[in-house]
């Protein structure tokens, strides 16, 4: 079962990707691109959509991605910065939903659209 989104993306034209823009972006939000981007869509993947991104595989992303990534190998770790990036949490619960309403909160990490599907 796929997570899906009722959220629209932000219009593509209003932000570009970058060198320049990706140095001001959080570590985080390149690090989660970067597992979205090269780790095992059985474990963790975007949405159909791509508004959303949902974890597959709990077991396998906290033993094998997250100590890969980051200095912990916690779930509870890693939805905490989810939590602070303002990711809204989708209706089954094993994903997370990339478009952030109020994109103010955090102007440097807001996703836009590349192709059919958002980036962060």
């Amino acid at each position: 079962m796929h997570c899906t989104s009722s959220h629209q993306p932000p219009s593509s034209s209003s932000h570009t990707s970058n060198d320049n823009n990706d140095r001001e972006v959080a570590p985080f939000l390149r690090t989660l691109r970067t597992i979205l981007t090269y780790e095992s869509d059985d474990i963790i993947r975007w949405t159909p959509d791509g508004l959303a991104f949902e974890v597959i595989d709990m077991e396998a992303l906290t033993s094998a991605v997250l100590p890969h990534y980051f200095k912990h190998n916690k779930y509870s770790s890693f939805q905490r910065q989810l939590n602070y990036f303002h990711f809204l949490k989708g209706p089954q619960g094993n994903c997370y939903i990339v478009f952030r309403p109020k994109p103010y909160m955090a102007p440097h990490t807001t996703p836009h659209t590349s192709g059919d599907r958002l980036q962060l």
